[in-house]
């Protein structure tokens, strides 16, 4: 039985007509994909997500919430190498040429939007002005091993521990649709800004963003090996583009296994105030609707690093192989 978006999407309080639409590019995130949309899919009209070549099992989890009732436009991207921003920026283009939409709101594949005060985010968006734009913090969450529930496939009914509120964390910026028609809008990499256009921004605490950037050693590993090959990849990357994740591919390279310290570590990054030895972390679980808790297509055991990087690999190696053909052929001319 299909659901009826009219019942996943609840009108604003006002009972005002809104159209919001979420935004991201996801890569192997079986894991945590099911849970994106549904957690997301509480306030969100639709989503428009580039799948940059998954290896695993996100295509096929997606296309089964479609069948599902959820409205999710889906543009597979083969590209390996690491244009999130350039790439964000064109889908940001499409949507705005392809739907009416009020508010666009760039999540990447681990993060769910929520009002930590228990209120719809659709009811708090529904009262901001389409003329500002609007960071928004993050509660980042972190495995805790002896806590978590292994058998839970539901990566925020699994993983219900995260830093203290005590910490500063990185934000992310949410715009209107008006904001991103205008001249010179750029998106930066990660979501966090935009350029161009000269708008107030203001920093909120309505709405945060639960964070899972850590769910899993095997999904660290996998998440390390493929990022930093993909940005080695990359053509005109920029000086420290990537950094963060290349500490952790140089320590996994060096210790060839995932111990607590690098677990942490990982997370930490998220962090603004990180210091080891002063570190608040409390038991806070993601308090929203149980349906959107719940998922039908994950398997407790989706990551798998080993079958990511080699299929990740062998697909650098292709586009390796017709770049060096078409040189080739060239030369012969």
């Amino acid at each position: 039985m299909k659901v009826s978006v009219e019942n996943v999407l609840p009108k604003t309080e006002k009972g005002n007509f809104m159209d919001i639409t979420v935004i991201g590019m996801v890569k192997n995130s079986a894991d945590i994909i099911e849970s994106y949309i549904r957690g997301n899919g509480l306030f969100a009209d639709r989503f428009a997500i580039i799948n940059n070549n998954s290896t695993d099992n996100t295509l096929e989890i997606l296309n089964s919430l479609k069948e599902e009732g959820f409205r999710i436009d889906i543009f597979n991207d083969p590209e390996n190498a690491r244009f999130q921003s350039m790439k964000m920026n064109i889908l940001i283009q499409r949507v705005l040429s392809m739907y009416e939409t009020d508010w666009l709101i760039p999540l990447d594949d681990d993060e769910i939007l929520f009002a930590p005060d228990g209120r719809n985010v659709r009811d708090v968006i529904a009262g901001w002005d389409r003329d500002q734009a609007y960071y928004l913090s993050q509660r980042v969450y972190l495995p805790v091993e002896s806590e978590d529930d292994g058998s839970e496939a539901c990566v925020p009914r699994r993983i219900t521990y995260a830093f203290g509120k005590k910490h500063r964390v990185v934000c992310k910026i949410l715009f209107s649709s008006k904001i991103a028609s205008m001249d010179g809008f750029l998106i930066v990499q990660g979501n966090h800004d935009f350029v161009g256009p000269e708008v107030i921004k203001t920093s909120q605490q309505e709405i945060m963003i639960a964070h899972y950037p850590v769910r899993s050693r095997q999904q660290l590993i996998s998440k390390a090996l493929i990022n930093w090959t993909n940005y080695l990849a990359t053509p005109f990357r920029k000086e420290g583009n990537g950094k963060h994740i290349q500490r952790i591919y140089e320590m996994y390279k060096e210790r060839m296994t995932v111990d607590d310290d690098l677990l942490l570590m990982s997370c930490l990054q998220f962090i603004c105030d990180a210091d080891e030895g002063n570190i608040e972390i409390t038991k806070q679980p993601l308090e929203i609707s149980e349906e959107a808790l719940m998922v039908k297509y994950t398997s407790i055991d989706e990551a798998n690093a080993l079958r990511n990087y080699i299929n990740n690999t062998e697909d650098i190696a292709r586009a390796y192989a017709a770049l060096l053909q078409e040189k080739m052929e060239k030369e012969e001319m």
